[in-house]
């Protein structure tokens, strides 16, 4: 549970990369003799279980609901991609994440207003009148099951409520909102929104586009708002720790009596091709850990950051990787080759060390998350601290296997204090449906709860008991008989 909380970060809380210079130096987190002595028996193991592609954060019931709500959306897209390969019947679950209901289901979801209903719905339904029930009382059976209807009532009136009521509310004002930064000046804009590109805003006739869906950022991608949804991969593992079911998703079938006791880079597949050559050059990620960080990657993968061989830089590739060739990794275009490219630069031979570092990722291993990182760095406002930067989550993807092949727009640190300033500007966006809701679902809640008592559970308050006349009397007697016996004087 540690070491999964340790992986549940906000991109503005990771490690630190102080600098790249000499006395800060870095390199890839990998023993080679270590990895050879494991390999034989690891890199056959178990493959874990498969999971929704995210990891939860508990800071703020908001942020725990738009991730959830993320991994849902996810599951579903995974599952259309899926699905379009294989003909045929749909399965219960396909048929459940294409359905209209689950579109609403993840729609609502992004309302806390709703979610607090359906918190208090599961409360008032199921644990309080569970508790009640079986707790021992001085009261009545009778007693018991009125109170068990009454927290069961309330549950029910409380979350048809928020939908009825708090939910339209909520979806109105986030409407009037979009379609008040949708005719805001480009001034304001700029300044809410520095990753915004002004040009794509307006038609080819200069007029203002006010569907916000067709904007783009200044990295040619779909403009989005939100600077706290960053993509996620599932935290990379290191190849000889993956099971052969999931080299087979990569397109591998391990041939395990050749590979015994082999590097990485002589491994080979059944077909007698190796295995380094069939990856992706966006699927190998190596794993790099800082200086005076404290950690290695046989103790947890604390402190250690991961980088797709596609996506990292030239200066920290250099830092990490001393014997490498950097000119050998770059083509004519300029663009990052595929790492059987690479060379020495000592002796210009293959640099086969990057094959040791290899790590996969894939949620058939772990369901832990990790941001998609550049190894380009921000600097944070206010603390100083240096960080890598991370990536929007504004471009269709999917992460089952592998990392992304195209990748979302830089989070900047200009556009993190932009939405600093917005968020505490719109909390009032958040809290009003609650405010204005909350005595409307309250005087609703109070007038239907007899009514459904009632007319659903068939109770009625029981009255106090009220004893018979002949039992009054003798109460009446005993109560006359200890007065007497006080005052001394003897019963009429």
């Amino acid at each position: 549970m540690k070491n999964r909380l340790e992986t549940m970060m906000k991109i503005h809380t990771t490690q630190n990369l102080n600098s790249l210079s000499t006395n800060q130096s870095t390199s890839v987190s990998n023993t080679k003799n270590d990895r050879l002595k494991r390999a034989e028996n690891s890199y056959l193991g178990s493959n874990g279980l498969a999971s929704l592609p995210d990891t939860i954060s508990f800071e703020g019931k908001g942020e725990a609901v738009e991730k959830i709500a993320k991994a849902l959306r996810e599951a579903k897209l995974v599952q259309k991609i899926e699905s379009s390969k294989v003909a045929g019947k749909k399965s219960i679950t396909e048929k459940i994440l294409s359905s209209d209901f689950f579109d609403g289901l993840l729609d609502l979801m992004t309302h806390e207003t709703f979610i607090q209903a359906a918190i208090s719905f599961l409360i008032c339904v199921f644990l309080r009148p569970l508790t009640i029930m079986s707790l021992p009382t001085k009261k009545s059976k009778e007693d018991n099951k009125y109170a068990s209807a009454h927290s069961m009532s309330s549950g029910f009136v409380g979350l048809a409520s928020s939908v009825l009521i708090a939910i339209p509310f909520s979806k109105g004002l986030k409407y009037a909102q979009n379609n008040m930064i949708a005719n805001l000046k480009e001034e304001t804009l700029k300044r809410m929104f520095p990753h915004l590109d002004l040009k794509s805003i307006v038609d080819s006739a200069g007029k203002r586009i006010t569907d916000m869906k067709q904007w783009k950022d200044k990295f040619g991608n779909v403009f989005s708002k939100d600077m706290k949804n960053a993509m996620l991969i599932a935290k990379p593992i290191h190849a000889t720790e993956i099971g052969e079911k999931t080299w087979e998703k990569f397109g591998i079938k391990l041939n395990k009596e050749a590979n015994k006791g082999k590097a990485i880079a002589e491994w080979i597949d059944l077909d007698g091709k190796r295995v380094v050559e069939k990856l992706g050059l966006k699927d190998f990620c190596i794993a790099v850990e800082e200086a005076g960080m404290g950690s290695t990657l046989g103790k947890g993968y604390k402190n250690t950051n991961f980088f797709s061989l596609k996506y990292i830089g030239d200066d920290l590739l250099e830092a990490a990787c001393k014997d490498l060739d950097i000119a050998s990794t770059k083509g004519a275009n300029g663009e990052r080759l595929h790492p059987i490219h690479w060379k020495n630069k000592a002796t210009g031979n293959a640099y086969t060390e990057i094959f040791d570092a290899t790590h996969l990722s894939s949620y058939t291993e772990t369901a832990d998350s990790v941001p998609l990182f550049l190894s380009k760095v921000r600097t944070e406002s206010g603390t100083g601290k240096t960080k890598y930067t991370a990536l929007q989550s504004n471009v269709e993807y999917q992460t089952r296997v592998g990392v992304p092949e195209k990748i979302g727009s830089e989070i900047e640190q200009a556009s993190l204090d932009a939405d600093k300033v917005s968020d505490i500007q719109n909390k009032w966006v958040v809290w009003l449906p609650d405010i204005i809701s909350r005595p409307l679902v309250a005087t609703a809640t109070i007038a239907l709860l007899p009514k459904i008592l009632k007319n659903v559970f068939h109770l009625e308050k029981p009255k106090k008991h009220q004893a018979t006349p002949a039992v009054q009397q003798n109460q009446l007697e005993g109560e006359n008989a200890k007065l007497a016996l006080t005052s001394g004087k003897e019963v009429a």
